[in-house]
């Protein structure tokens, strides 16, 4: 006896949705039914007295798209490079999928060690983008992408982590009015100075 069907279930895409099944083959003499419209038949296809395809394809095979390999996701890159306390950091991430397509990114973190958090990630500018909301200084963020192709196939990184390093401190503008105008006088009075000498 042979086998006429895969040897495990398959994400495949049918009529622009997603399944996972076991797929056989299409016969060109098959009669069964596809009462749940997956693309394959509700009954086996008897090939001979001894043969059977337990999964027979409802319509030729060019009707249905196998995908069986993740999506494949970039290293992210953050702006700004070094957080900051109390800015928002945005995760940018190249994820491409050359079966199905890609169908959603996901950006989960958690500040330190807390509760994982998630946002969905939007397509921009030919990236993956979500921002991890800010944080104060010292804080520690850790996080990772997930992403999903329209077969159902998911593909994750590695846990990566930054600190929230501290605002550099603002000089009130005040003094900086002040120094222009000592600078200034300073340099009028060295040249006042110099015409007279």
């Amino acid at each position: 006896m042979n086998i006429w069907s895969s040897l495990s279930p398959l994400n495949y895409i049918y009529n622009d949705a997603n399944f996972k099944g076991y797929m056989g083959n299409y016969w060109d003499n098959y009669t069964g039914s596809d009462i749940d419209r997956n693309g394959i038949g509700d009954i086996h296809h008897k090939i001979d007295s001894e043969n059977f395809d337990n999964y027979p394809l409802i319509k030729p095979v060019e009707n249905y798209i196998v995908d069986i390999e993740p999506p494949t996701i970039g290293t992210p890159t953050l702006s700004p490079a070094e957080p900051i306390e109390n800015l928002n950091v945005t995760v940018s991430v190249e994820v491409s999928e050359s079966g199905s397509g890609v169908k959603n990114v996901t950006l989960w973190f958690r500040v330190n060690g807390g509760v994982w958090q998630f946002r969905e990630m939007v397509f921009e500018e030919g990236v993956w983008r979500a921002d991890i909301p800010a944080q104060p200084a010292g804080s520690i963020v850790e996080y990772y992408i997930e992403a999903y192709d329209k077969a159902g196939n998911k593909a994750k990184t590695d846990i990566y982590s930054y600190t929230v390093v501290e605002a550099a401190p603002r000089v009130p503008s005040i003094y900086i009015i002040i120094a222009v105008v000592a600078l200034c006088s300073i340099v009028v009075v060295y040249v006042v100075k110099r015409r007279k000498h």
